[in-house]
Parts: structure tokens; C-alpha cells; sequence
């Protein structure tokens, strides 16, 4: 058996042969050449596709089943190839029809070598089968259909167990069919269908397949809703904060919300969680999944959650004496009652005498001019509903009690820097071996304590005694934070900025004239000058100071001068900053 080497196009009859290299089939029978053809037919879906026959790389040759198959004879391949009929029982007739699939054989019995000589032909009737694998992180069934997020990739994998697969076509939107050739990539919101389908190398078209679904890259929108009493981002403890999401597509998965920076929770539907906030600022930070896990942008929400009521308190106006721990008002003696809030404002006071109901306080009254006893009771509302006087739901007045003195601020503060430093702008320049002393004094109630912080941590350390600044805080810029609480409590808060200077100032030296190098050491002439020069980044140069070979040191003023010929000098040189930092610098020269 043989492979034609001629590369020709010959047409007899109404048929067309090619005699193509590794194409066409055929063997001598003696000395007769078989050539093994068949008809040429198309069948067109979406596209042109091969029809009939293929031989592969190893000249195996594939039909497509109900194929006729034709036999020619020439004794040479130069020659016109006769066709030759095919004896079917008692019917004699021009080709051969082989429809099932599998493999066939057409042999012949060679009576000169006794030999069967055979020809294999590969019948293929059933076309490819094409599967789809989709490269996804998300989906969610949406109106029917799955909807994919923007990662999505579909590749397409096409199986011939006979030919062998010839090209895949895909169609998007019922566009014209197009090969398959790589993985298809969906990065667009909208609905698709996929439509695809494979041929093999016989023509066998596999039944076109489709797939519709949807895509959605867009973000979904959250927004944050409060409800109750709220007064420019101020809010109380029965305020509600509510975070409401909405997306246009797949639909919402989660909510998710976090609080001063911690853990992100899950949004139950409901509300979110502020009841472990203390009474001070917060910010809420709050995006929104979708089934698809697009994710809106983190949006954050500041507010001042007011928790504390008012402080009230009594004063009192006019003739007053204490004998024996009892306090006696004459019938002039006014009583005064003032509120002070923290944050949203006081609203009204609410006052009660001698157990009788409690009634809006408007201005400053008189106690009951029968003697004896009498009790005021007093509390305050501010502008968010929060009541009380000063944690307590109410606060008792007895006319024999103590004088109350009020007391709502805390004690002053007052600090002593000791050793190097220097005050510029907003900060205070230190070195690393500067301290601070803390002092606090407190007219009314007394000191309690003095505390510090460093930076924005709001842990607060008990301050003892004087500190090393810069050991305290192992930073090179900062700010501690003094806070001083008397013993009611009232806190006096003192900010420092400290910028630590540790590094003494940067020494340079330079000649008067054009140095020469000699033997790696700079030379230059007896008359020339030497100069020197430092800067400092942050406390500036204080002095500098220089020893001439081992010499005694001398301050720098101006100049070095006044050289000696043929002499090696090595210089050593010390700058001080403003700080008391130091540094050393030693350079060589040698004169001619």
C-alpha cells in the first residue's frame, strides 16, 4: 500500500477525484492500481463544513456513514482512473454503501504471495458531543435562570471518538456562528444564549446546544436610615440605626456593618446593634452583598451616641449659715437650679417640693417660709429625651443637708519639661534623655488622679512621678495625652506633641581649592583653607568643635588656615544640636 505522491485534480464523468497527499487510498492489485474515492456533498449549518472523508496524520482513513464509496483502477497514477462496479449478490453496480459505524475492512486474496491484502475503512456515523464547563466564584437562580457575577468563564470541550473532533462554533444572542478558540469570557450585565455545537472530520454535525443565563457586574446600594429622636448625627440609646439595601438584579445576600473598627456582623434585618457603646463618638461602616457577591462600597457613618442625662445641680442665692453641719436659708435665701449636657442640650428641668408632683422649673424660687424640713427633688431632660442628674434619676435637696458645692470642672494641669528641649509651633523638640514632671491642682473637690495616653490609644496609665518622655512613648513623633480627674470625676485633659531628636547634626568639609588625590588621600596646597559645616534636620546646629591630630579641641569659628607644607593632617570634628545630641566626623588631607 502506498501514499499518491502527485498533488492533481482530475474530473471524469460528473465526479471530482483528488489524488492528495496522505488524503487518498490505494493499493495494486498485480499491477493494476485501486483508487478508493467517494462523492462529495455538503451540508451547510450556520457554516460550510468537510463532508464525506478524512485520513489522519497515519493515513487512517474515515467515511461518513451512508456514504457511497466508489472503486477506480488504473495501472499507473498518471493514468485516467477507470471506475469499476461493485457486485452486490446479483446486482452489479458503481459503488459501495457501508452505513454502519464502525470499523471495516475490504481485503483481497493476492495469489501470487498467497497473502490477504486488506484496506481499512472507518466508518463514522455519529457526530461529536460538546460539553460546556463554566469558571465561576457566584451564581443564584434568578427569574429561571442562573445569573453569574463578573468572573465568569465558559469553555467549550468537544469529543470524537471515531474522526475526531474538527472545529466547535458558538453563537451569543443568536449572532452568525464563529469558531471556538479559546475560553469565552462574560464581563457585561445582561442575558445570553450560548449556543454550540461541534463537527468532525467526516462532517457529522452534532444537534446545536443552547444555555441562557444572565449576567450582573453592577453593585448593589445600601443606605443607612435612622429612626427616632436624632439631632445632626447625635443620637440616644433607643435611636435605631437601620441599614436598607436594594439591588436591581439577582437580589440582596447580606448586609454587613461594623463598628469603630471591629468586627464585621452580619445585619439581622432589624437594627444595628449600639447597646455596648459607650457614651461618646462612633462611626458605623456598612456595604451590601448581592446573591452574585457584588459588593457595594464601604460607606461610613458618623455619629455621637448620647447616653448620659444632664447634670443638674442646686445653688443656692442670698443669706446662708452653717452651724453644727445643719444649713439654715432665711426667707430671702433663692434656690437655683442649672443643667448642663454634654452634647445634644438641655431641654427642661423638672423640680418636686416637699413630695408634692414634679413640675417644669422656670426661674429661681424660694424655699416655704413655715419652718421645719424640706426636700427638693430635681432632675433634667436634654434635647434626646436622656433624664436624670448626673446618673441618678433624680438628686435630693434636704434644707438641714450639707451645702452642695458644685463642681464641673476638672483640675487644672500644669507640666515642667526637665532637661533639653525646645518649643516650636504646635510641638516640643526633645532628645532622648528629657523628662516631664505633672502637676494638677483642683479648688473644689480635690485631685483624684493624673493618667496619660500616647497617640490614639485611649488606654489610659496612671502617672506616678517624673518620666522619660521619649522611653515612655518609643516614638519619634507623638502626642501624650495628661488627663487629670478630680473626685467627683470631672476630667481636665492636657495634649503635648513631642518630636524626638535623637540624631546629632550631619558634619561636612570642604577645600578652598581643587583637592588632588595621592594614594587615596586628598592633598592640596599649604595656603589653602579647610572649612567645615553641619546642619541639623530638626534642632539645629548648636557648635561645632575640631581637633587637629590628636590635638586639644578647639570651637569652629571660622576658617582652618594658615597650614604647614609636607604635612599629613587628620581632623576630627564634633557637632552638638540644640538638643545636646552629638556626632563625630574624621576626614585626612596632607599638604604640598
Amino acid at each position: 500500500m502506498n501514499i499518491c505522491k502527485s498533488h492533481l485534480v482530475r474530473k471524469v464523468g460528473k465526479f471530482k477525484y483528488f489524488e492528495l497527499k496522505k488524503r487518498y487510498m490505494h493499493f495494486r492489485l498485480n499491477k493494476f492500481l485501486i483508487l478508493i474515492l467517494l462523492t462529495i456533498t455538503h451540508t451547510v449549518q450556520a457554516q460550510e463544513h468537510k463532508n464525506g472523508f478524512y485520513a489522519d496524520s497515519s493515513n487512517n482513513v474515515f467515511i461518513k456513514a451512508d456514504r457511497n464509496l466508489y472503486f477506480y483502477v488504473a495501472t499507473d497514477t498518471s493514468e485516467v482512473p477507470h471506475r469499476v462496479n461493485v457486485k452486490n449478490g446479483n446486482e452489479q453496480r458503481g459503488f459501495m454503501q457501508i452505513s454502519k459505524t464502525g470499523v471495516h475492512h475490504v481485503k483481497h486474496f493476492n495469489r501470487t504471495t498467497n497473502k490477504i491484502e486488506e484496506i481499512t475503512i472507518n466508518v463514522d456515523g455519529i457526530p461529536p458531543r460538546t460539553t460546556l464547563k463554566i469558571e465561576n466564584n457566584s451564581k443564584a437562580l434568578f427569574n429561571g435562570v442562573y445569573c453569574y457575577d463578573k468572573t465568569l468563564k465558559i469553555s467549550l470541550h468537544a469529543t470524537d471518538n471515531m474522526s475526531k473532533v474538527r472545529r466547535t462554533y458558538f453563537s451569543i444572542n443568536n449572532a452568525a456562528f464563529q469558531e471556538y478558540s479559546k475560553t469565552l469570557i462574560f464581563n457585561k450585565n445582561g442575558n445570553y444564549s450560548l449556543k454550540y455545537y461541534s463537527c468532525d472530520n467526516v462532517g457529522n454535525i452534532e444537534k446545536v446546544n443552547e444555555m441562557s443565563f444572565a449576567v450582573d457586574i453592577s453593585k448593589p446600594t445600601v443606605k443607612l436610615v435612622l429612626e427616632g429622636r436624632n439631632i445632626d448625627s447625635v443620637i440616644n440609646a433607643k435611636t435605631l440605626i437601620k441599614l436598607v439595601a436594594q439591588d436591581n438584579a439577582v437580589g440582596i445576600k447580606n448586609i454587613y456593618y461594623q463598628l469603630d473598627g471591629g468586627k464585621w456582623t452580619t445585619y439581622n434585618g432589624n437594627h444595628v446593634n449600639t447597646s455596648q457603646l459607650n457614651d461618646d463618638y462612633h462611626t458605623v461602616s456598612y456595604y451590601a452583598v448581592d446573591r452574585v457577591n457584588n459588593k457595594s462600597d464601604i460607606q461610613n457613618f458618623v455619629f455621637y451616641l448620647d447616653k448620659k442625662a444632664p447634670l443638674a445641680s442646686l445653688i443656692s442665692l442670698g443669706d446662708k449659715y452653717v452651724f453644727n453641719n445643719k444649713t439654715y436659708f432665711s426667707g430671702r435665701t433663692k434656690l437655683v437650679l442649672i443643667a448642663l449636657d454634654n452634647k445634644s442640650g438641655v431641654d427642661s428641668i423638672m423640680c418636686s417640693s416637699d413630695n408634692q408632683g414634679f413640675e417644669k422649673y422656670e426661674n429661681a424660687f424660694y424655699l416655704a417660709s413655715s419652718p421645719g424640713t424640706h426636700t427638693i427633688k430635681y432632675y433634667a431632660i436634654d434635647k434626646l429625651g436622656n433624664k436624670g442628674a448626673g446618673g441618678e434619676d433624680f438628686s435630693v435637696y434636704e434644707q438641714k443637708s450639707d451645702i452642695f458645692t458644685v463642681d464641673l470642672l476638672g483640675p487644672d494641669i500644669f507640666y515642667k519639661i526637665v532637661g533639653n528641649s525646645i518649643k516650636y509651633d504646635d510641638h516640643i523638640l526633645i532628645n532622648e534623655k528629657t523628662r516631664i514632671q505633672i502637676t494638677a491642682h483642683d479648688k473644689e473637690s480635690g485631685v483624684k488622679s493624673i493618667k496619660y495616653s500616647i497617640g490614639s490609644d485611649t488606654a489610659e496609665v496612671k502617672y506616678t512621678g517624673e518620666m522619660n518622655i521619649a522611653e515612655t512613648a518609643k516614638e519619634e513623633n507623638f502626642k501624650l495625652k495628661f488627663s487629670s480627674y478630680d473626685n467627683v470625676n470631672n476630667r481636665n485633659v492636657l495634649p503635648i506633641n513631642f518630636v524626638v531628636d535623637a540624631q546629632g547634626p550631619e558634619i561636612f568639609h570642604y577645600f578652598s581649592v581643587k583637592q588632588k588625590n595621592n594614594e587615596n588621600v586628598s592633598e592640596i596646597p599649604a595656603y589653602a583653607k579647610v572649612f567645615l559645616a553641619a546642619k541639623d534636620s530638626l534642632a539645629d546646629v548648636k557648635d561645632i568643635k575640631y581637633s587637629i591630630n590628636g590635638g586639644q579641641f578647639m570651637e569652629y569659628r571660622r576658617a582652618i588656615k594658615q597650614l604647614s607644607q609636607n604635612t599629613i593632617y587628620n581632623i576630627k570634628v564634633i557637632a552638638t544640636d540644640n538638643l545636646s545630641n552629638k556626632s563625630e566626623y574624621n576626614f585626612e588631607f596632607k599638604t604640598k
